[in-house]
């Protein structure tokens, strides 16, 4: 059991770790994603440099810079996922907190009770996007790979 005397620093601890983890979180996330743009446009702009430099469009080349491209607009749907829920967190806590304070037709846990089913989300589909990305990173990475490859042996053997 709880010493009640003690509860009011259990409650601060419990708060300032849940602020910190969820920090880490957000952070490890927003530098992923940032992470992805970054490489994802520079494998674009190095498939296109390779492509302009060597006046040669192979499959393989089209294929990366393909990758690449739907691996960037996947971090952007990702964003774009995340904003919205995000916006609907903050729209429904600004509706709900304001009926209770304004009406006392709602009761504190009516409140909680419903951001706890805004909050709960069933599938994260930024989640997906973010895997999308990555694995269009790799294929594209594999992609360009072969087809810089294929450019150096057919310029080698002639």
């Amino acid at each position: 059991m709880t010493n009640p005397d003690c509860l009011s620093q259990i409650e601060e601890r419990v708060e300032k770790r849940w602020r910190h983890l969820t920090d880490v979180i957000t952070e490890t996330v927003t530098e992923g994603l940032k992470y992805l743009t970054v490489v994802h446009l520079a494998g674009m702009g190095g498939v296109l440099s390779f492509m302009g430099a060597t006046k040669t469009t192979g499959p393989f080349l089209i294929g990366a810079f393909f990758c690449f491209f739907v691996g960037a607009a996947s971090v952007g749907i990702c964003y774009f996922y995340r904003y919205f829920h995000f916006l609907n967190l903050v729209k429904g806590w600004i509706t709900d907190t304001g009926e209770m304070f304004a009406g006392g037709s709602m009761h504190w846990r009516t409140v909680l009770t419903r951001d706890r089913a805004r909050t709960d989300v069933r599938r994260d589909f930024g989640v997906y996007a973010a895997i999308v990305s990555y694995a269009c990173f790799l294929l594209g990475g594999a992609s360009g790979f072969i087809g810089v490859y294929l450019f150096v042996a057919k310029a080698a053997a002639a």
